[in-house]
């Protein structure tokens, strides 16, 4: 039988040992790798569910107005973790068929620091909109615009003032007529003092008559009384005669003293007259100054800004004006002597004893009293100086001021789009609008604000600010409509385009408001370019001044007539403003400086145009060819001329507006332009989890990840700092 014989295990054992060695170090090495990959899944993870919340942007704010947001519905955290999920479960098919190597479990996900389309001013907006202009070749337009906008803010802000003055118009020809006036009365004052004065001489020789008549029938019956029969009848016809006599003296002194009472009658009345004349200039001067001060004040303080040709148009128009008061002045004080004179005359006439009191006076006496009555009235009746007082011999008027005056008190929107224009109805409660909501500065945005305030500098070097001032600007113009887009629809505006470009401009929330307000705008910087060129047309300003001599009398105040002329030519540039802004309104097309050709309303049509709509002698349009800007040409000047904050704001209300007719639930102020997502990651361990691996370890098999994902749609990724993107492990 065979013997057992008992083998050394040595080689087992070791093999054995061997093999748990470089089975743990594989299992260490592959968890190791594992841990890298995972660490790099679980980032892709993040980044790419990130991504995808951040690819659901709203599809019509950018389709429509180039802006890129998220609307924030409450889900986002849920959104982020679902696509997450596809990480997490292979069998969503994202990754690839077999095992799996890579799993892990959300533990926590919050967003963190959103920052939404109105926060911060609305910067993200703002971002958003320069972000896509930059590829509108903005660039080209700023030396384009340059001139054109310092011109076009010349052009409001003096005709502004300009036009105050012109507006006293009015006042200028009452305050004259009242000169005029004043100056009829004082001279039938002057008329009537003569003739009673000479009524005065005539009741002397009849009041000395009639004394001697008087004491000639005295002596008479005395003497026929002490005589005897035969003389007494002698005597009593002489007396008979004497009393004849008498009789017809009285007679005449009644008349005389009659017609005297009446001269003096129509001196009080005339008194009257020229006394409220006196007071009527005493008024109408001081509401023209009233008037004139403000926009005077307003012109001296533009002018260091102002360029050469329109600080000759303010010069040659605070000279009219000052040289006017000036001369204005001086007849005042030459008014107010003959009132005092007046005053005197009236006071004369009430208390000094009258005709009647008088003629029962002695006859010296009476006498007297009729030379100091006759001295006095001369003396207040002699109005030196009042030669100087308005010369004109009829009351002076001009239609084309009155209408002037009359058009810009009651508006000038039916005047440009005519009464029988179907406009857009379209009321704003900016309550829930970007600009309603916008804090402390709701008021000022929706308010118009304060225009661009630095505008001056601005357009002198500034390129920097004047090219994001055009972005905006000609982000409107791109996705905005106005008025001459929506009344070049088939519906002519009425179903369903708006006014937003004008609602931009404007400081209301109704259509028709805003409209009225650019209207007037561009009717301002019509106003001043055409009142610049009529200053420099020596043709045409004579006109103006023949008119205004005419207006004012051949023999009246130069400087009447020269203010006068000025505000004829203010009218005039009126009337031609007119005319082309109601082109630019049919879609025609105006030039920004005219030429002579490109004129086309007369002096003497410019009433018509006004009152009437008529367009004058030809179309600028087809004068110029087709040349010139159209009506959106020059809303980008007045978009230019508008404060950015107030053109972001409203901008904002019509996007929002827009979208809300589609989607009630849309508001910008849930709109998502940047945030990060945090995320708490676990995952299993899963090579160093065998029984073996196991009993070496201490752990509870699992690894902990912490990461923070951040988008923004103007930037690229930039991983906040203080967040711990590694792995670690308990």
């Amino acid at each position: 039988m065979g013997v057992k014989t008992r083998q050394p295990a040595q080689i087992t054992v070791f093999v054995s040992m061997a093999l748990v060695v470089i089975l743990t170090l594989l299992c260490t090495s592959l968890e190791s790798a594992r841990v890298s990959v995972l660490r790099y899944y679980i980032r892709t993870a993040a980044e790419s569910s990130v991504f995808s919340v951040f690819s659901e942007y709203h599809r019509e704010l950018l389709d429509r107005y180039h802006l890129f947001f998220l609307e924030d519905d409450g889900s986002l955290e849920q959104t982020a973790e679902e696509y997450l999920s596809y990480y997490e479960d292979p069998s969503k098919e994202l990754a690839a068929g077999g095992m799996h190597f890579y799993p892990f479990e959300v533990d926590e996900l919050q967003m963190e620091n959103p920052v939404y389309a109105l926060d911060q001013g609305a910067f993200p907006v703002k971002e958003e909109i320069l972000e896509y202009m930059k590829y509108g070749m903005v660039e080209n337009l700023v030396e384009q615009v340059r001139d054109k906008l310092n011109m076009g803010q010349q052009c409001r802000e003096m005709m502004g003032a300009v036009d105050q003055i012109t507006a006293s118009a009015g006042d200028v020809l009452h305050l004259e007529n009242q000169y005029v006036r004043l100056k009829g009365s004082t001279e039938e004052l002057q008329l009537s003092a003569n003739e009673a004065v000479g009524a005065y001489q005539e009741l002397k020789p009849l009041l000395r008559e009639k004394n001697d008549l008087e004491k000639r029938v005295e002596a008479l019956e005395r003497e026929s009384d002490e005589t005897d029969e035969e003389e007494a009848v002698f005597l009593r016809a002489e007396l008979r005669n004497a009393r004849k006599e008498l009789s017809e003296v009285c007679d005449r002194m009644d008349k005389a003293s009659e017609q005297a009472k009446r001269k003096e009658n129509a001196m009080e009345e005339q008194a009257e007259t020229s006394a409220f004349c006196l007071e009527q200039i005493q008024k109408a001067t001081e509401q023209l100054m009233e008037q004139l001060e403000p926009p005077l004040s307003e012109l001296e303080q533009l002018k260091p800004r102002l360029s050469d040709e329109f600080l000759q148009a303010a010069n040659q128009q605070t000279e009219a004006v000052e040289v006017y008061t000036k001369e204005n002045g001086k007849r005042k004080a030459l008014a107010i002597e003959i009132g005092d004179s007046i005053a005197e005359l009236r006071y004369v006439l009430e208390r000094q004893p009258g005709i009647e009191e008088i003629l029962q006076m002695e006859t010296e006496d009476a006498e007297r009293l009729l030379d100091q009555r006759g001295k006095q009235i001369s003396l207040q009746t002699e109005f030196v100086g009042s030669e100087e007082l308005q010369e004109a011999k009829e009351p002076m008027n001009s239609d084309l001021l009155e209408q002037v005056k009359k058009l810009k008190e009651k508006g000038i929107l039916a005047l440009i789009v005519g009464k029988e224009a179907v406009l857009s109805s379209r009321q704003i409660d900016a309550g829930g609008l970007p600009s309603g909501q916008s804090g402390e500065s709701g008021e000022a945005i929706l308010g118009g604000g304060q225009e661009s305030g630095g505008l001056w500098d601005m357009v002198s070097g500034m390129f920097g600010e004047l090219y994001e001032n055009l972005c905006l600007s000609e982000y409107a113009l791109k996705t905005m409509p106005s008025y001459v887009d929506c009344k070049t629809d088939s519906d002519g505006g009425t179903g369903g385009r708006f006014y937003d470009l004008e609602y931009i401009v404007g400081d209301s929330g109704t259509d028709r408001e805003n409209l009225s307000q650019v209207m007037e705008k561009l009717l301002l910087i019509r106003e001043g370019m055409n009142f610049i060129y009529l200053l420099g047309d020596r043709q045409k300003s004579e006109e103006a001044q023949m008119l205004a001599m005419t207006l004012t009398g051949v023999l009246g105040l130069t400087p009447l007539a020269g203010l006068v002329k000025l505000m004829i030519l203010a009218a005039w540039a009126f009337a031609e403003s007119a005319a082309d802004v109601r082109t630019l309104a049919d879609g025609g097309r105006i030039p920004f400086l005219k030429q002579s050709a490109d004129w086309k309303t007369t002096l003497e049509q410019a009433p018509a145009v006004i009152a009437g709509g008529q367009a004058g002698s030809g179309d600028v349009s087809e004068i110029s060819g087709g040349k010139g800007m159209r009506y959106q040409d020059y809303l980008r000047l007045l978009l230019c001329l508008t404060s950015n904050e107030k053109k972001l704001y409203r901008c904002m209300d019509m996007v929002q507006w827009n979208i809300q007719r589609e989607e009630p639930d849309f508001y910008l102020k849930n709109c998502i332009y940047r945030t990060s997502f945090h995320m708490k990651i676990r995952a299993d361990k899963l090579f160093v989890t065998l029984p073996l691996m196991g009993t070496q370890t201490e752990t509870d098999g699992r690894y902990y990840f912490e990461t923070a994902e951040e988008r923004c749609y103007g930037e690229e990724f930039s991983e906040p700092e203080g967040v711990n993107t590694d792995a670690f492990s308990n």
